[in-house]
């Protein structure tokens, strides 16, 4: 589990140096068309995939139930990626990668539980695009679509940013395994390969990827940005895990261990806090962090599919690294539910803060994932009452018209109503309660071809 890494000097080196000293031979890691996956290990190739996202017989306890108010959004995101092959409008007006890439895990998981045709033919435009960018768009805008679909030379841009890489590239696993696509799972592995094979991307005395690389225009390295954040390298990294998982990538499973185990974990602070990045300079109140206390919950957020995973449900130093961030959570949680960035209001009136606080959405939210996953891999029973209380927060407090939905864009879609339809795969439910209100009901749902499906209720909520 601990996979040892050999210490190696932080240096810039040609690709030929790099190639050498990583043992690679002879063989040719060009930026775009790079096969390390299947050179570094051939019995990746070789190996049988066990196929994880498959049919399950999703039941519905009612009208208010995860799956039927997440329909409408869902409908809304397969329209766009239909008819552009990305969700639109961009978020930030910055169309990337990721408005494919990140859609294509929602689409994959609402297929799995509803067969819903739509849903599988924006899955596979989603898989499209990756296939036609992931190359010609790397590390660079490039002109995209058809402009006359969306107005005045759009462009698209495969950012070389770990955080969206390790994002991206789970939401195409999670295509590959709904669609059965080896072939798309090997592209995966290439480009986490590429973040390998690249020389200045993973520093070995910090144990971290960087948090960016920078390329020109015929895809050669150039610089990187030299900053190594907790999300970042920990999204990177479970993407990593999982691909390598599922393909006997003993290499790709070795750095991400390496990452999360000897890189994020050291970082965490006694009370449970992750600091934005090595380095970064926070002040506490009463044990609470002034700032980045919503990048702390989106590192949680971004390794708790490794949870699933009993390598690392049964790794003391990992559960007890996620139990320890969940209850530093919690200490940021209202009574209502909703988690605040942060939760001492005054420090904002006070203007103690140089930045605008984030909205209490995304932070919520990955409260809530997190909580459930530590609920159902780690039993852990002050999980749920919090999955419960920022659940129905984010049930009755949805800023658009459109449930769980905060914004109708890319970035809302990708970066909040992902995640809720997310918990829906991992057995989360809403289950009405009297005229107006909801409870969170848990079950473990066989797969196609059981007979049972278990549920257990949450703590009864407060009314609304």
């Amino acid at each position: 589990m601990y996979g040892a890494l050999g210490k190696e000097k932080e240096v810039a080196m040609d690709r030929r140096q790099f190639i050498k000293k990583s043992g690679l031979g002879a063989l040719t890691l060009g930026l775009a068309g790079s096969t390390a996956a299947h050179a570094v290990s051939g019995k990746a190739a070789r190996k049988a995939i066990e196929w994880s996202i498959k049919r399950k017989n999703w039941k519905s306890l009612g009208p208010l139930d995860l799956i039927p108010q997440l329909n409408q959004g869902q409908q809304w995101a397969n329209e766009s990626l239909i008819k552009y092959g990305t969700v639109e409008p961009p978020n930030s007006g910055k169309r990337s990668m990721r408005s494919a890439c990140m859609p294509a895990e929602s689409c994959a998981h609402h297929y799995a539980m509803t067969g819903g045709p739509a849903t599988l033919k924006a899955l596979k435009a989603a898989v499209k695009t990756f296939r036609k960018y992931r190359h010609e768009a790397r590390g660079r805008s490039v002109p995209f679509a058809d402009i006359s679909k969306l107005g005045d030379k759009p462009t698209i841009e495969y950012e070389m940013i770990s955080c969206h890489v390790g994002r991206n590239m789970r939401g195409m696993r999670a295509a590959a395994h709904v669609l059965r696509d080896e072939q798309l799972l090997h592209e995966v592995a290439e480009e986490l390969n590429w973040w390998i094979d690249n020389p200045l991307a993973f520093n070995h005395e910090k144990h971290f990827f960087d948090a960016r690389i920078f390329v020109d225009e015929k895809g050669k390295t150039i610089g990187s940005e030299r900053k190594y954040t907790m999300n970042m390298g920990g999204s990177l990294a479970c993407a990593m895990w999982m691909v390598g998982n599922d393909l006997g990538d003993r290499r790709l499973k070795d750095y991400a261990e390496d990452q999360i185990l000897n890189g994020i974990a050291p970082h965490q602070l006694d009370n449970g806090y992750f600091p934005y990045n090595i380095g970064h300079k926070y002040e506490l109140v009463d044990g609470i962090a002034l700032d980045s206390n919503y990048y702390h919950a989106l590192t949680l957020q971004v390794i708790s599919p490794l949870l699933a995973y009993k390598e690392w449900s049964s790794n003391p130093k990992f559960a007890e690294m996620m139990r320890r961030g969940a209850q530093y959570l919690r200490r940021l949680t209202f009574d209502n539910g909703v988690v605040k960035h942060p939760r001492h209001i005054d420090v904002i009136r006070a203007r103690k803060l140089n930045f605008l606080p984030k909205s209490p959405w995304g932070i919520t939210v990955d409260s809530a994932l997190v909580h459930a996953r530590i609920y159902k891999y780690l039993g852990e029973e002050e999980a749920l009452p919090q999955l419960s209380k920022n659940l129905r927060w984010l049930h009755w407090n949805s800023p658009s018209c459109v449930p769980f939905l905060p914004s109708v864009c890319e970035g809302g879609f990708s970066h909040n109503f992902r995640q809720v339809m997310l918990m829906a795969w991992e057995g989360i439910h809403l289950r009405q309660k009297g005229i107006r209100d909801v409870e969170v009901v848990f079950c473990r749902v066989k797969t196609f071809g059981g007979n049972r499906t278990n549920c257990w209720p949450s703590i009864k909520a407060h009314k609304a």
